[in-house]
């Protein structure tokens, strides 16, 4: 599966979703949908999740942002992009959409991780 939602944590109020290489923007649909029906059965308020890009590129022949799905306002969605061109467009998207308050873009799962665990601890 070209793309992965499980939960970041054992309280299940965080999202890891996993990209992996030949993914299409079908089932990014698809996992983003699944993520706001886990959301609505736990009664989260909020999203907090990283989308982990590492090692992928995005899927050409389709503008981005008519992709994009407007989480919670309260929400916070780190994004792991290693590639410089994607995070380029993905960036350019972000602010288009006057969304910065939202995503955080990173190099690393690590820096995902020490943002994502920062942000639950408040």
């Amino acid at each position: 599966m070209p793309v992965k939602v499980e939960w970041y944590n054992t309280d299940q109020t965080a999202f890891y979703v996993r990209y992996t290489p030949g993914w299409t923007w079908d089932e990014h649909h698809k996992a983003v949908r699944h993520v706001q029906d886990l959301r609505a059965e736990r009664h989260l308020s909020m999203s907090f999740c990283i989308f982990d890009m590492s090692g992928t590129t995005i899927p050409i022949g389709s503008p981005v942002g008519p992709h994009y799905t407007n989480p919670p306002r309260e929400s916070f969605i780190t994004m792991v992009v290693d590639s410089m061109f994607a995070r380029t467009i993905i960036q350019i998207t972000i602010r288009a959409l006057r969304k910065t308050h939202l995503f955080q873009i990173v190099g690393t799962r690590e820096e995902a991780n020490l943002l994502l665990e920062e942000r639950l601890a408040q």
